[in-house]
C-alpha cells in the first residue's frame, strides 16, 4: 500500500512531527510529541487547544517548569486539567509498555528452560 509524497502533507520541526492525509484514509499516521507516538486516524481533526495541551506539556516537561510564573494554583485550570489527562494517558501508555516487556522476558525465560 504505497503513497507518494503528492499525497500526504508533513511538517517537521526539533519538537514535533506531524503526518496527515486526506487522500489515503486507510492508512494510519502517527503524531510525535517527545518521546511518545501518538496513532492518530488521519481523517480525524484535533482541535487547535489539543495541539496546545501537547506541546505545552511536552515543552514545560522538557524545560521543568510551568507554562506561567508560579505554582500549579497559579497556572490556568484548564491547562491544568489537560495536563492531567496526557500524564494520565501517559502512564497508562508506560505500564502497558512495561507489562509486555515483562510478558517479552517471562517467556524468553520460559523458552530456556
Amino acid at each position: 500500500m504505497g503513497i507518494s509524497e503528492g499525497e500526504i502533507e508533513y511538517e517537521e520541526n526539533d519538537k514535533f512531527i506531524h503526518v496527515r492525509s486526506d487522500k489515503k484514509s486507510e492508512i494510519n499516521f502517527s503524531l510525535t510529541c517527545g518521546k511518545f507516538r501518538f496513532h492518530i486516524c488521519p481523517v480525524g481533526v484535533s482541535s487547535d487547544d489539543t495541539d496546545f495541551f501537547l506541546k505545552t506539556y511536552f515543552l514545560c516537561e522538557k524545560f521543568g517548569c510551568m507554562p506561567e510564573q508560579g505554582g500549579v494554583l497559579d497556572q490556568d485550570n484548564r491547562l491544568m486539567e489537560a495536563f492531567s489527562i496526557i500524564n494520565s494517558e501517559i502512564g497508562k501508555f508506560e505500564k502497558k509498555e512495561l507489562d509486555k516487556q515483562k510478558r517479552e522476558t517471562d517467556k524468553q525465560k520460559r523458552k530456556s528452560y
